[in-house]
């Protein structure tokens, strides 16, 4: 449980399993903070509040133009289609990291920081992190499969 998380609309089923449980499509929503639990469900519920970013949040060109261009090296590296990127949506940062299969921890993250500009610093590094990885595990698959092999 966290203190701070995000509605979520369900915008698909893709799937009804005969024990009840389904698989569902999600959109995040606003965010909120959790105010205090409350009980007489079978489900966890709480009164919570919007969260709303600190201030004026004016995203530097260049911070956008970053992370846009980490999602597309990570992209292209996977060989992964994308589609239009909108380097001025205030949601940037949120936008690219959905697109991307990231650690929890990380995705709470970006969802605790309240302010763009911040989250689109820590989408870049996120992003160019994952390219590193996916980097380094092609080249020891490539390692592992000259393995034993003479080179002449």
């Amino acid at each position: 449980m966290r203190e701070l998380g995000t509605r979520a609309l369900v915008t698909d089923v893709l799937e009804r399993f005969d024990d009840g449980r389904i698989d569902i499509v999600v959109e995040g929503q606003e965010r909120f903070r959790v105010e205090r639990m409350t009980q007489g469900r079978s489900f966890m519920t709480a009164i919570v509040e919007p969260v709303e970013d600190e201030g004026d949040d004016d995203v530097k060109e260049e911070t956008a133009a970053r992370a846009a261009g980490a999602f597309r090296a990570l992209a292209a590296l996977a060989e992964a289609e994308t589609g239009e990127i909108d380097e001025h949506s205030p949601r940037l940062a949120f936008e690219l990291a959905a697109q991307v299969e990231l650690a929890p921890d990380a995705k709470q993250g970006l969802l605790e920081l309240r302010s763009e500009q911040q989250r689109l610093e820590l989408v870049a590094e996120l992003l160019d992190a994952a390219r590193a990885v996916l980097i380094a595990t092609r080249q020891l698959g490539e390692r592992a499969k000259r393995n034993g092999s003479r080179l002449s």
